[in-house]
């Protein structure tokens, strides 16, 4: 630790470590950890939109393909947004017990909207047994996320 441009050192153990050596690995691993999840995420994210930009010019075909890859991947959104095809009868024949099971994988990750959407199911008994115990249990859920 005499000179300047020396790194200071850290003795851990038998392992000599510089913090000179720390750094450079953080600043070379980091970046690439990071741009590795970009990649991961970016196709997922460009496939989600390729669904909804079908979607909403009324292409459903298309936006079932792009969503179906997705929700069997466990994307949320994709989860959801499958129910409401099902539920409506977009582009499919119109299903509540397809929905419902949309919806609920949907919901048990958190998404409001499809904790709404289930509990509504369960309120009037389409695709699953009428339930009101099931019903206000997800419409609570999805209350405590602010959707009402």
């Amino acid at each position: 630790m005499c000179s300047k441009s020396r790194a200071l050192e850290v003795k851990r153990g038998s392992k000599l470590f510089t913090v000179w050596r720390m750094r450079k690995l953080i600043l070379t691993v980091l970046p690439a950890v990071l741009t590795g999840l970009i990649i991961v995420a970016a196709p997922a994210h460009a496939d989600f939109q390729t669904g909804w930009h079908a979607y909403q010019k009324g292409d459903f075909a298309t936006a079932l393909g792009a969503w179906k890859k997705l929700a069997d991947k466990g994307d949320a959104r994709a989860q959801f947004n499958l129910g409401v095809m099902y539920e409506f009868g977009k582009g499919v024949k119109e299903d509540y017990r397809q929905a419902a099971e949309w919806y609920k994988k949907s919901a048990e990750q958190e998404h409001s909207e499809a904790q709404t959407s289930l509990g509504s199911l369960y309120e009037n008994g389409k695709g699953v047994d009428e339930d009101y115990t099931e019903a206000i249990y997800w419409h609570k859920k999805a209350a405590e996320q602010g959707d009402i």
